[in-house]
């Protein structure tokens, strides 16, 4: 589960998998690079450029 909204913290994500009754026995957080998020915004638009 990817947590990408306008309540990004980790305390918003146990909450949602809990109410959801999601159980879990790891987690990992990673920070992505601004080389990274740039890479991915340019992927999407092009992703939507061709597929509208």
């Amino acid at each position: 589960m990817i947590a990408q909204n306008d309540d990004p913290g980790i305390a918003s994500l146990l909450r949602r998998l809990s109410e959801r009754g999601i159980e879990y026995k790891d987690l990992q957080t990673k920070e992505g690079s601004l080389e990274e998020i740039f890479v991915n915004l340019v992927k999407a638009t092009a992703d939507r450029e061709m597929n509208p």
